[in-house]
């Protein structure tokens, strides 16, 4: 079984990520500016997605770099995981590709996401989550 396809073990969810809602608001340069809300904080466990992995990924035609397992929760449901969310982990910023409910079987949900790059830590509007 391919390593993108097995559920997460007791105690790999053990990076802490932020989870927030991406907006595009309109300035008065006729530009637009990224607005991020607060998020919420989750435990995660990361996968940088590598080799048959990449290519078993969504057919979107973007290119996923890596897959964040979350716990599956009622308030935060695959749904909740749209492409207009971000993940914010390691000074880095993700934008979420798609979401799934792993296996429908409500335990984990698997984000596949691709890498923005850095955030610039002077211009970050909020603090990263607590650990």
């Amino acid at each position: 079984m391919s390593e993108a396809l097995t559920l997460p073990d007791t105690g790999e969810l053990n990076r802490r990520i932020l989870i927030r809602l991406w907006t595009d608001m309109p300035n008065a340069s006729f530009n637009v500016d990224q607005t991020f809300d607060a998020g919420i904080a989750r435990w995660a466990k990361v996968e940088p997605i590598r080799g048959i992995a990449a290519r078993m990924g969504v057919a979107t035609g973007e290119d996923p770099t890596h897959f964040f397992w979350v716990r599956y929760s009622a308030e935060t449901p695959a749904e909740y995981f749209a492409q207009n969310r971000v993940i914010e982990y390691r000074l880095r910023r993700f934008r979420i590709i798609e979401a799934q409910n792993f296996q429908d079987a409500d335990r984990f949900i698997r984000i596949t996401a691709k890498d923005l790059g850095a955030i610039d830590p002077v211009a970050q509007d909020l603090a990263q989550p607590p650990m």
